[in-house]
């Protein structure tokens, strides 16, 4: 039996919301691993009985992202900071970034987070 992928879940606007961040990220701050835990849609409609089939509808993109960057390789809150600002017409990005020495130590302790 084959398993869907987390990003098949999505639809396509969130998909392509995904994509677009990823490859911010990646270009900018050029991690070894970006793995996307969580993803949010929140979407706000609003209907009025003056309205005729008008519907005045606000979504809200988010995603959770664990960023495994390089050990010698060090993100400042200002890179971030500036990383959020790129994509935030996007929608909000959530990031965790370790070192990989520190995600395999991890998963050797076996961090239910990292297995």
């Amino acid at each position: 039996m084959k398993t869907q992928d987390y990003i098949s879940q999505l639809n396509g606007r969130e998909q392509n919301a995904f994509y677009c961040i990823k490859k911010l990220v990646a270009a900018r701050m050029q991690p070894l691993i970006i793995y996307c835990y969580g993803c949010e849609t929140l979407v706000h409609t609003r209907r009025n009985c003056f309205m005729t089939k008008r519907v005045n509808e606000t979504r809200q993109f988010t995603c959770d992202l664990l960023l495994i960057i390089p050990d010698e390789c060090i993100i400042d809150h200002a890179l971030k900071t500036e990383v959020q600002e790129m994509t935030s017409h996007l929608g909000r990005v959530n990031m965790i970034i370790h070192p990989l020495n520190f995600v395999l130590q991890q998963l050797n302790a076996g961090n239910l987070f990292f297995n």
